[in-house]
């Protein structure tokens, strides 16, 4: 009883203001978060100045079961 009560309320306010009652958002892509993208400047000014170290698949795959 409680839900039809509850569409009927949702149903009638979406038809009125033709649109959903309720506003749907999702988190910013934590790719482009604000600790990430200094990291990553962090990352390309040590590529600049080289200091990188590079890695076969092999010792990559290695290191994801330490």
């Amino acid at each position: 009883m409680i839900v039809c009560t509850f569409f009927m309320i949702y149903a009638k306010k979406a038809l009125r203001d033709r649109r959903i009652p309720f506003e749907i958002t999702a988190p910013l892509e934590p790719f482009y978060s604000e600790s990430n993208m200094e990291y990553l400047k962090e990352a390309e000014q040590q590529v600049k100045d080289g200091q990188v170290v590079v890695k076969t698949i092999e010792e990559l795959e290695a290191m994801e079961f330490e």
